[in-house]
């Protein structure tokens, strides 16, 4: 792929974590008409997993990348997001249980649970006092540990297996399971685990299939980019119309047709300029938006505000979280995860002259 469809990419990411924090605001705000299918974009995200992690490490394993290499540069990638999302989760869940005497909640929960979640340990099977989701101090990551398990799952011997035979089979199973509900928003809760992991199967799945049609020379035709992010937006801001199998639609035939024409979209300048920059903070915006965006929407909606000035407090919450993001992002992600790529490379190197000493 061209650095341009590698942004279109980055920009449909981007766009997809966008629209996640104007859905988080509307429930927030109770304004939910905002960006109402917002959580679909979760779906998507797992579907350009799929496709870029098998563009990114398939033949890397070919070549002789082992398990635990892998494991690694994943974490790399993923946990300084993460270590500061945490972080600010609970700077304000702390300031909530210190300042609001009625919260359900004490401030040792909030250190019981900062001491899982900063680990990556999950609430699953039983409920943690400060939230019903598995990262109460930070909701959103629940599908980063999806995430993860489905990469450490496709490491181990998915990648062994014919991607349409496991998306085919993920296909059969929502098919089967998800008209037992209303809607694809499910997966975050202590007690959801099923269904957090065959959304991630479903998704992910799409994206191991798209990489198998891309492996074997099959294109879409070439289209603007501002054409896919618009389509991309519309069904994200699809108002509250919630149906399974519109969500079950957009799963298994949108977000995979999305990602291929993503692979061979053309971009002017401007949009490429925009997609490289929403496509570096899309992973920082989706960590650090909540206790952001949480707090200013808190603030209005304890003061019943109306609508005008809650509008306001949105565009404010949007804003910040953007500025936020780029800080972090430059400031943070990116030197942290250049010093422990540094350091990893330099124990790799260590370990292959050790191995080769007489």
């Amino acid at each position: 792929m061209s650095s341009a469809h590698i942004r279109t990419l980055d920009g449909l990411r981007g766009v997809a974590a966008l629209a996640v924090v104007f859905f988080h605001l509307g429930l927030w705000a109770k304004m939910p008409l905002l960006f109402s299918h917002g959580y679909l974009a979760v779906d998507f995200f797992f579907c350009l997993s799929g496709f870029v992690i098998a563009y990114a490490f398939k033949k890397r394993f070919e070549q002789g990348l082992g398990f635990w290499e892998f494991v690694a540069l994943r974490m790399i990638r993923l946990y300084p997001i993460i270590a500061i999302g945490m972080v600010l989760g609970l700077l304000y869940t702390g300031v909530v249980s210190l300042v609001f005497r009625n919260q359900p909640f004490a401030i040792r929960d909030v250190i019981s649970a900062f001491s899982l979640n900063i680990f990556l340990i999950p609430y699953l099977g039983f409920e943690s006092k400060v939230g019903g989701a598995i990262y109460p101090l930070n909701s959103p990551f629940w599908s980063i540990f999806y995430e993860i398990l489905i990469n450490f799952a496709w490491a181990l011997f998915l990648r062994r297996i014919p991607a349409w035979v496991f998306f085919l089979a993920s296909v059969i199973a929502a098919l089967i399971f998800f008209p037992l509900l209303p809607d694809f928003e499910v997966g975050g809760g202590w007690d959801q685990f099923y269904w957090g992991l065959l959304r991630v199967c479903l998704g992910f799945g799409a994206g191991l299939w798209v990489f198998e049609l891309y492996s074997k020379g099959i294109r879409l035709p070439a289209v603007n980019s501002v054409y896919i992010l618009g389509v991309l937006t519309i069904i994200l801001a699809v108002p509250e119309w919630h149906n399974v199998w519109f969500d079950l639609a957009v799963v298994i035939v949108a977000c995979p047709l999305l990602t291929l024409f993503g692979i061979t979209a053309v971009a002017g300048n401007t949009s490429l300029r925009f997609m490289t920059f929403v496509g570096e903070i899309s992973y920082p915006i989706y960590g650090i938006h909540r206790p952001i965006c949480l707090g200013l929407t808190s603030v209005g909606t304890k003061a019943a505000l109306g609508v005008f000035a809650m509008s306001g407090i949105i565009a404010f919450a949007f804003v910040a979280s953007i500025v936020v993001a780029v800080v972090v992002s430059r400031w943070f992600d990116e030197p942290a995860r250049k010093y422990l790529l540094a350091r990893f490379r330099g124990f790799m190197t260590s370990k292959v002259e050790a191995r080769s000493r007489p």
